[in-house]
């Protein structure tokens, strides 16, 4: 293997170090070499992505929060696996870690994004602008955003990335490391350090500017 390509290697397993335990005996090896987060974690993150899949059927008119009982029902599972495990009332596996944490995620990224809408400046976010529902009332249940269905079409492609993986751990083909470590790196760089400081920043911003027309 060349330099280069140890490097980028050394480097997704920095990036997994900040955010995961990377225990050994808790994270997936695919193409023979280990992926840079446990898991679970692997499962949240890529499940954080396929939550942008399913925003492209979003209504785009409704004001209410995603469908509540649909977030709920596939965010339990991975609270309630790993809730059991650290009371250490069973031991989890990692078909279980792997899937309820698809799950987890494609609930969590919909949800985190509604919730961050009501916040004022979160609305002039350039992204988030876009892909937000306008004005968002978080009483109104009743007109959820994301549809019971849309996070029924979430799960089911959750299910085909478990069996995408699963099949790639069985395998001994180098490639196939790569397509799934990039896009649990790119997951982790937006959502646990990009997304923070673009929210950090907003509210930085109008905190200087409130002070600022004051003094004006």
């Amino acid at each position: 293997m060349s330099a280069l390509l140890e490097q980028i290697l050394n480097f997704f397993g920095f990036i997994g170090s900040l955010v995961c335990h990377q225990r050994t005996e808790k994270t997936l090896i695919v193409g023979g070499r280990f992926l840079p987060v446990c898991t679970r974690c692997t499962g949240a993150y890529l499940g954080i992505l396929i939550g942008y899949f399913i925003l492209f059927f979003r209504k785009k008119k409704a004001k209410g929060p995603p469908n509540l009982w649909g977030t709920l029902v596939l965010s339990m599972p991975m609270i309630i696996d790993t809730v059991t495990q650290t009371l250490g009332i069973r031991e989890s596996t990692n078909s279980l870690r792997l899937i309820t944490g698809l799950f987890f995620g494609v609930a969590l990224l919909p949800f985190l994004i509604y919730m961050l809408q009501l916040v004022p400046r979160m609305q002039h976010l350039p992204l988030l602008s876009v892909i937000s529902p306008k004005k968002p009332q978080i009483d109104d249940v009743k007109n959820p955003w994301i549809s019971s269905k849309a996070l029924l079409l979430g799960a089911l492609t959750c299910l085909g990335t478990f069996f995408a993986i699963n099949y790639a751990t069985s395998s001994s083909k180098p490639y196939l490391y790569w397509i799934i470590a990039f896009p649990i790196v790119f997951s982790i760089f937006a959502h646990i350090f990009l997304l923070p400081t673009l929210i950090l920043g907003s509210l930085v911003y109008d905190f200087l500017k409130s002070r600022a027309t004051r003094v004006t």
